[in-house]
């Protein structure tokens, strides 16, 4: 089979028996490594803490090592596709933390760009409520999402010389939109557009209008201050947009609707350079389809649930644990207890804002005089 467009149904299907069936045997292993070698003393040399980049970086000690000797053909190839995922996968998960604080300051960013829009750009046209959050995928979805990824690069390499480029998680962190009270798509679409050059084109009118607002603005929303020099520290970043997607001009076969786009921070930028994440926007109608398979009725659409069923049957046969006894941080999935984001995802943030709950007025004169206090204090405590 070579075909440019594989669905995830198809991609699940190429996978053969004999591989799965090897990548649950080192799953098992990961697991087995993992929570033995973190009960080894401190200053051990193989000690690791038993936790979500122990898990990763265990996993691909044990790839590794085996290599692809054992199988042949559209296997080996997936296999060793899946194994080089791993160095620059795992680059990724050490530079979590630096990553989650840029993510969580673009999403209060990104609620300003609402709030600036709803009260300066908009307004009174039509109200717009904004929901903004963000979360840091998994390691049971990234693990799918890889070996799903290494299925496609194989079977859709047109080079007969060189291997296919190992796959790259691009939403590793995500960033989602959604537009409440409305379901025009092209007030969406406009709104994702403003979202995007503010973020990556200092030229444009756009930025510019949004960077005075954040510099001059003396108005309080929702009873707050603007936290101006947050938001001017991150429009000082340096990003780059690509692999853009509009699925909401042309939605997929399956009624899949959505924006979105792969988003870099640049070397330039203060941190995190190299490092990706994806931003989405949607509609509140669109959100409950995708994510509960609720149509504009709110009745359960049965063919994505069947999709979602497939992709949740697969993750749980090769990267779920089962049979827990302990033995890894942060992690009880008996009461629900996963801060390490190993089987469920890591929410960063998740921030409202519309005419009505984040309400424009002009500060008091005791007001502003508490506002330059503590500004003065900030800049105290950052020296």
């Amino acid at each position: 089979m070579q075909k440019n467009n594989l669905t995830t149904m198809e991609l699940i299907n190429l996978l053969s028996p004999e591989l799965k069936s090897y990548l649950y045997d080192v799953h098992q292993e990961t697991i087995a490594s993992t929570i033995r070698d973190g009960k080894l003393k401190p200053s051990s040399k193989d000690y690791l803490p038993p936790d979500v980049l122990s898990l990763k970086k265990h996993r691909y000690q044990i790839l590794a090592k085996n290599g692809t000797s054992m199988f042949n053909g559209k296997d080996a190839e997936i296999l060793e596709c899946y194994i080089s995922s791993f160095p620059k996968a795992i680059r990724q998960r050490e530079l979590t933390k630096t990553m989650t604080d840029v993510v969580d300051a673009l999403t209060n960013l990104i609620m300003h760009i609402g709030i600036w829009i709803t009260h300066h750009v908009y307004y009174p046209d039509f109200h717009i409520a904004v929901h903004v959050m963000s979360r840091r995928k998994d390691w049971e979805g990234e693990e799918t999402k890889l070996l799903l990824k290494s299925v496609e690069a194989v079977y859709t390499n047109e080079s007969t010389i060189f291997m296919p480029q190992p796959p790259v998680i691009r939403d590793l962190f995500g960033i989602r939109v959604i537009l409440e009270q409305t379901t025009d798509k092209k007030i969406l679409l406009k709104i994702m557009k403003i979202i995007v050059l503010v973020l990556t084109n200092p030229s444009s009118k756009e930025y510019k209008d949004f960077y005075h607002w954040v510099k001059t603005s003396d108005k309080l929303y929702g009873g707050s201050p603007i936290p101006k020099e947050r938001l001017l520290r991150l429009l000082d970043y340096d990003f780059t947009m690509s692999h853009e997607k509009n699925y909401i001009e042309h939605p997929k076969e399956n009624g899949y609707e959505s924006w979105q786009a792969t988003f870099t921070v640049e070397a330039s930028s203060p941190k995190a350079g190299g490092s990706m994440f994806e931003l989405q926007g949607r509609t509140s109608q669109m959100e409950e389809l995708l994510e509960y398979g609720l149509n504009a009725d709110n009745q359960k659409d049965l063919s994505h649930e069947d999709y979602k069923q497939e992709l949740y049957n697969l993750r749980k046969e090769l990267f779920s644990i089962k049979d827990y006894k302990g033995g890894l941080l942060y992690f009880n999935p008996y009461i629900g207890y996963d801060a390490d984001g190993i089987g469920k995802s890591k929410q960063i943030a998740s921030r409202t804002s519309s005419v009505h709950l984040v309400s424009e007025k002009d500060a008091t004169n005791a007001e502003l005089w508490f506002i330059a206090y503590l500004c003065i204090c900030n800049a105290s405590t950052a020296k």
